[in-house]
């Protein structure tokens, strides 16, 4: 057995999900800008799903991260609403308990996995449910 592995566990948590993605794949004009939107926002954890997908977390167990969260999703639809390159990304959020790992710092050291994760996905809003406000988190 490795001895970074000794230092690690598995835990349910508390999660903000965003997920971020588009039909077409991500390019050089759309990834840079996406990508620096999501290290602003400091999340917990992020990765490139596919190449047209990003998953976003956020603990819901420090207070910032629910205005990080709102602060990613505020500056997506931003790009979505003003910069036609951006009109097919579509954002999901949702917030829930998964299943993830952590190191002996407490940092996520593994992709967190669950239902959540799935309902962030599903419920992914565009251009015209940002235009008419009708997006909101699942409670």
């Amino acid at each position: 057995m490795k001895i970074r592995q000794l230092f690690r566990k598995a835990v349910k948590e508390n999660f903000i999900i965003v997920a971020i993605s588009t039909g077409l794949t991500m390019n050089e004009y759309h990834n840079p800008i996406v990508v620096n939107l999501i290290e602003d926002c400091c999340p917990d954890y992020w990765e490139l799903l596919t190449p047209s997908a990003y998953l976003v977390f956020f603990r819901s167990k420090h207070s910032a991260s629910r205005n990080q969260a709102e602060k990613l999703i505020e500056g997506i639809r931003n790009l979505i609403l003003h910069d036609e390159k951006f009109e097919y990304f579509k954002v999901g959020i949702n917030e829930g308990v998964v299943l993830t790992e952590l190191d002996w710092r407490g940092r996520v050291t593994f992709p967190p996995v669950g239902e959540a994760v799935l309902k962030a996905t599903k419920n992914e809003k565009g251009k015209q449910d940002f235009a008419q406000q009708n997006f909101q988190a699942d409670q």
